[in-house]
């Protein structure tokens, strides 16, 4: 408990990889990195090697701008670009940002307001815009997105789809 941990399916022995009291989401790339939130407010989201290795940032709280805490991530295709659901007391700035690994001490990219976590549902053909699915008001949300240049591509449509938000 508390712990972010490993399981090698080859020997069944699990390897320690860092602390995480009360995590809030995490996801693992193909490159072999996992992305994790490891508190649940504020802590930054963190970045350590699948193989073990010291946990570094990967995308840092701004506490001048009222962010609070950086939830749910989950990476993009590229395995290094990843979405963060941003909560905090400036209610302009709760939403769905673009991270990135290479450039964890900058600023992620916001692409819209949003009060739930997203999930990234990439093309079935493999090219082309996938879409980010969020919580709205009236249920789920789609909204295209080009994940090759992290930029949203036309309006949100809403699913039928009822659903909630929880924290």
């Amino acid at each position: 408990k508390g712990r972010l941990w490993r399981l090698s399916l080859a020997s069944g022995v699990p390897v320690e990889l860092a602390s995480a009291p009360d995590a809030r989401g995490g996801s693992w790339s193909p490159s072999g990195t996992i992305i994790f939130q490891p508190d649940f407010r504020d802590r930054n989201v963190l970045q350590v090697p699948a193989d073990g290795g010291p946990a570094t940032d990967a995308a840092v709280l701004d506490f001048a701008a009222g962010d609070t805490t950086y939830r749910w991530p989950t990476f993009l295709p590229d395995g290094v670009h990843f979405l963060y659901h941003a909560v905090g007391t400036n209610e302009a700035r709760t939403g769905i940002f673009v991270g990135s690994t290479l450039q964890p001490a900058s600023e992620g990219q916001r692409l819209f307001q949003s009060y739930s976590n997203a999930t990234y549902v990439a093309p079935l053909s493999g090219d082309g815009p996938g879409t980010i699915l969020t919580v709205g008001p009236r249920g789920v949300e789609a909204r295209r997105f080009d994940a090759s240049t992290q930029t949203l591509v036309g309006p949100p449509h809403a699913l039928p789809w009822p659903a909630a938000v929880a924290s």
